[in-house]
C-alpha cells in the first residue's frame, strides 16, 4: 500500500504523529515545528502568519492536519475547495489530547 503523505499545520500535531509512530509519513510542516530532532528536515510551508499553498500543492499530501484554531481560516477553507482531505484538530484538555491522539492513530493506520 501506499504511503499516506501528511502534511502537518502545527507544531503539536508532528509531535502527537511522531509520538504514535506515524512521524515518516510527514512531507511538509509550518515553522517552529521541531521536535522531535527528526522534524527540523521536514518541508516548512508557512507559520502562523498563514501557509503557501503553491508549497502545499508541490508536496501533494493526501491529508492536511491542521490547529482549527491556530491556522488562518482563509487558508483551510482554500484547503476545502481544492479538494484535499482536511482533519481538523483543537484539543483543550487532557482528555482532547488522548482522543486526539487514538484519531491519528486511525486516520494513518497507526492503531
Amino acid at each position: 500500500a501506499k504511503a499516506l503523505r501528511i502534511v502537518a499545520l502545527a507544531p503539536h500535531i508532528v509531535e502527537n504523529l511522531y509520538a504514535i509512530g506515524a512521524g515518516d509519513n510527514i512531507v511538509g510542516t509550518v515553522d517552529y515545528a521541531d521536535y522531535p530532532a527528526a522534524a527540523k528536515s521536514i518541508t516548512r510551508i508557512g507559520g502562523y502568519y498563514g501557509i503557501s499553498i503553491e508549497k502545499l500543492l508541490v508536496l501533494k499530501p493526501d491529508i492536511v492536519i491542521a490547529w482549527k484554531s491556530g491556522n488562518q481560516s482563509d487558508d483551510l477553507a482554500q484547503i476545502e475547495r481544492l479538494g484535499i482531505k482536511l482533519y481538523l484538530t483543537d484539543p483543550t484538555t487532557v482528555t482532547g489530547i488522548a482522543d486526539e491522539l487514538l484519531m491519528l492513530g486511525k486516520l494513518t493506520g497507526n492503531i
